[in-house]
């Protein structure tokens, strides 16, 4: 009986804003890989291995265990992060290095990557006409003109802009009434407060409001802040509870319940269309927010200055997954809530 082949210890290496676990498996072998929740487990046949546990110290990787099995071996990534079978995590089987014979399997690990795959297009929400009101929305890409936002991996105020008119197209292909606060490189003004002003107030008999933004934060944290967030106008850097508005009516004198139930409709979307946790509903007294003349929510997509979560913004389906995660939330805040409030 031939021997099998000796699987190596899995190579782990330390890059901005993911990890990355490499298994080297020899001629003949073959790998299936399984998110479990806290971890991902490999199954490779055609192997033996010897038992091992590797401790890490990685926001996204914690250890690696190696178990023998019978015809192969299983590994185990223990995620802090969680993996689903949508997010987590990345894989590629590429050739071996160099002259090498067999390949790599190559496991990136992240708890930015989120479901890139492309989403239902048109976007279909089989409800929100059937109280037969004209629904209008405010869509407002945030910056603009001069003001190009954050600069991470792109300019913010281009991602915003892509964004906001894949939400324009899913919202109007279900009926919505949509009405851009731009939709070029341009702004109202140069001047800041006038610019703000005049996106807020096409707000006035609309019934909701929409500003879209990316996050950025400070290069010692740019590995680490990720993941989409949902605003409606309230004390800055609050945390909303995932409750209905009638039960966030002692939340503060600032906080408007209806906005409150819209942030987190929005966010429960995003963060289903994405397949991640997300940051939440929060508060916050942006400008637009506290002067919009509708119910209004500031949603930022993710941080463009994260190396994996800004690429992804980039990334076509992953915006046109991001715009169908918001469009979904509007309309289920239309339907649900605008409509049966009368």
């Amino acid at each position: 009986m031939t021997e099998l082949p000796s699987l190596s210890s899995p190579r782990v290496g330390v890059h901005p804003g993911f990890t990355r676990v490499v298994l080297d498996l020899p001629p003949g072998a073959a790998a299936t890989v399984t998110p479990l929740g806290g971890a991902l487990q490999v199954l490779v046949t055609g192997v033996k291995a010897i038992p091992l546990i590797t401790t890490a110290t990685r926001p996204e990787l914690s250890n690696v265990t190696v178990a023998a099995a019978k015809g192969g071996a299983t590994i185990s990534l223990a995620t802090p992060q969680g993996v689903t079978s949508r997010s987590g995590w990345r894989a590629s089987l590429l050739p071996a290095a160099g002259d090498s014979p067999g390949s790599r399997l190559v496991l990136d690990l992240s708890g930015a990557f989120g479901d890139d795959s492309p989403p239902p297009s048109p976007l279909v929400y089989p409800f929100v006409n059937s109280s037969g009101l004209n629904w209008k929305v405010v869509l407002d890409p945030g910056h603009g003109g001069s003001d190009p936002g954050a600069l991470g991996v792109a300019r913010e105020a281009d991602v915003n802009l892509s964004i906001a008119l894949l939400v324009a197209d899913d919202l109007r292909a279900n009926g919505v009434e949509v009405v851009l606060t731009r939709g070029s490189a341009t702004a109202f003004s140069a001047d800041v407060t006038t610019d703000l002003a005049s996106r807020a107030a096409l707000g006035q008999g609309m019934n909701a409001f929409v500003s879209i933004h990316a996050n950025a934060t400070s290069n010692s944290a740019s590995s680490t802040a990720y993941g989409p967030e949902v605003y409606a106008y309230g004390p800055d850097d609050g945390l909303l509870p995932w409750l209905p508005a009638s039960n966030l009516g002692n939340a503060g004198p600032a906080l408007n319940p209806t906005n409150a139930t819209f942030a987190g409709r929005v966010a429960a979307a995003l963060g289903g269309v994405l397949g991640v946790k997300g940051r939440g509903p929060r508060t916050a007294n942006y400008y637009v927010l506290r002067n919009a003349l509708c119910p209004a929510i500031l949603v930022e997509t993710g941080f463009i200055t994260h190396p994996v979560e800004g690429l992804e913004l980039t990334e076509p389906d992953y915006q046109a997954r991001v715009a169908a995660g918001i469009a979904w939330g509007v309309m289920q805040y239309l339907d649900a809530d605008v409509a049966a409030a009368g």
